[in-house]
């Protein structure tokens, strides 16, 4: 599962490089912070669980126009690359990677590389790749899993000086189940139970 979201990571990357060559009048790209979190809700016909990991994670990508209306209504597709860390409670350090892709539209700033408008706005759905690697305890409570979400995205941006400043909020529409690792409501540990996996982020990303 590792090896699938490396090659997404992969296939990520090289599509900028390719669609940068190509269609650069049509990119709109970013760098920014996003704060996720990664709900994990055990599913069991004896116990329940749960619990929530926070990652702080810094994001690059771009948002590709595919039709647009004299530069200030469009379409476009938007993949990202997310890669974040978080410490345990026993100061192990873990780490938390996503591939974010939306379809999805914009209106005002942001909405093609030309327009200069002061407020934009926009939303959209896709998916959301994610592979979590947490060690609390080492060798007794860890997850390392990946899902894949069906997802929505809504955002707001503002223009200042030249680039651009956008308010993003992403979260997962439904869960996906896998066996894993989980904790019941005492804390206590539960081996190879399946779990339900989503995400929630929000944070700012800036226009270049």
């Amino acid at each position: 599962m590792k090896k699938q979201l490396l090659i997404l990571s992969f296939l990520t990357v090289t599509s900028f490089q390719l669609i940068h060559a190509q269609i650069s009048d049509r990119l709109v790209p970013h760098l920014g912070y996003i704060f996720t979190q990664v709900n994990m809700e055990g599913v069991d016909e004896v116990e329940n669980g749960s619990a929530s990991y926070a990652f702080n994670t810094i994001g690059i990508g771009s948002y590709v126009v595919l039709k647009h209306h004299n530069d200030f209504l469009s379409v476009g597709v938007d993949p990202s690359l997310q890669f974040g860390l978080n410490f345990s409670n026993q100061g192990r350090l873990n780490w938390f990677a996503q591939v974010p892709v939306f379809l999805m539209g914009r209106i005002g700033a942001t909405a093609t590389p030309y327009n200069t408008q002061k407020l934009g706005l926009g939303a959209g759905i896709g998916v959301i790749n994610s592979y979590m690697n947490y060690e609390e305890v080492r060798g007794l409570l860890e997850t390392k899993q990946f899902f894949v979400n069906p997802a929505a995205m809504v955002e707001a941006t503002v223009l200042m000086r030249g680039s651009t400043l956008t308010g993003r909020v992403m979260f997962s529409i439904s869960p996906s189940t896998h066996e894993g690792d989980l904790f019941d409501p005492n804390g206590f540990f539960l081996q190879d139970r399946q779990a339900k996996f989503g995400t929630f982020g929000f944070g700012l990303i800036y226009g270049f």
